[in-house]
């Protein structure tokens, strides 16, 4: 298990009664969850993830580390099949169930369908019309969109926020 100490990744492993501490090299963007009980904060595993998450939102942060260094960053997460976090860097929130992505004011929203589908609301227009769709996000550990917003003749493209679906 890898844990998050000032900032910092370690592992903790237990050889015959004698605790092995090391720091971790970890690069990537990662899930964390604070146990208020124990009071450490421990990186949510895959297996975690498949078994189902029973922590609470407000508890779940992503991190992104670079040579195990970690810092707190905003982005979505997607859990249990049909459970979407909208993580900023102060805390977590769950993301209603189905969005309709037709009036544009929903544009880089991720939500899960009916058929607990992973999406993300896009406009991919031109720069003379808006067409507003839902995109399925492939499971892996970061996937990035572009989105096309239009406004008085500029075309801005912007990177949607980290998106992890696990």
């Amino acid at each position: 298990m890898i844990y998050r100490i000032d900032n910092i990744s370690y592992s903790f492993t237990n050889n015959d009664g004698i605790i092995d501490i090391k720091k971790i090299n970890t690069n990537g963007n990662y899930a964390f969850h604070y146990d208020e009980s124990n009071k450490f904060t421990a990186q949510i595993t895959d297996t975690q993830f498949s078994k189902g998450l029973t922590f609470d939102p407000k508890n779940i942060s992503i991190f992104h580390c670079e040579n195990s260094t970690c810092s707190r960053i905003s982005g979505y997460l997607k859990y249990n099949n049909s459970v979407v976090l909208n993580c900023s860097t102060t805390t977590c929130g769950k993301i209603e169930t189905s969005i309709d992505c037709t009036s544009g004011t929903k544009v880089g929203t991720p939500f899960c369908d009916s058929s607990s589908n992973f999406k993300i609301c896009l406009n991919i227009g031109d720069a003379t019309k808006n067409n507003y769709i839902a995109k399925e996000i492939p499971n892996g550990p970061k996937t990035y969109f572009f989105s096309l917003n239009k406004s008085a003749n500029l075309n801005i493209r912007s990177i949607l926020p980290i998106l992890m679906a696990i």
